[in-house]
């Protein structure tokens, strides 16, 4: 009776594990071993919005953008329990002060903007010559948000996506 119930546990431990496993992205395993990334949708209504102070709030140094287009949800599925990571695509004309302390960044190179920006921001976005870098990030980064930032300068246009709580 005792070796049944081990082989169940056993089965269950097993079916758990490979449960768990079943939402990881395994394609980074050999570039960085030991990780395995959680692969999750954004979800939310996909409304436009353009106040600017839901994102002021969070983001102190856009207080004074010029525009913003925006649109935020949850990762995942909202329906399941636990914290939720929040996100927020936008659009961001900048004002004069923020301008210039993007022109001032060093190490600014060109990048595309990634694919996973939500469809509606996505329509939203420009043609133009990108550029990214990690100061670029860091200069949004705000709290508990962390941000990754493209700047357009023929434009003089943001764009920026957030995940935080």
């Amino acid at each position: 009776k005792q070796d049944g119930q081990m082989t169940t546990r056993r089965c269950m431990v097993m079916a758990f594990c490979l449960m768990g496993l079943h939402g990881c992205d395994m394609t980074n395993m050999e570039t960085n071993p030991g990780s395995a990334e959680m692969k999750a949708a954004k979800t939310g209504d996909g409304k436009v919005r353009n106040e600017l102070a839901p994102i002021a709030a969070r983001f102190p140094m856009l207080k004074n953008a010029k525009s913003i287009q925006w649109t935020s949800g949850v990762m995942g599925d909202p329906a399941m329990p636990g914290p939720s990571l929040y996100w927020i695509d936008a659009v961001i004309r900048p004002d004069a002060g923020l301008l210039e302390k993007i022109s001032q960044l060093e190490g600014l190179a060109h990048a595309q903007p990634p694919g996973d920006t939500h469809p509606a921001i996505q329509r939203l976005i420009p043609e133009g010559r990108y550029q990214t870098s990690p100061e670029l990030d860091g200069l949004f980064t705000h709290g508990t948000w962390l941000c990754h930032a493209y700047f357009e300068p023929s434009q003089n246009l943001v764009l920026l996506l957030a995940k935080g709580q």
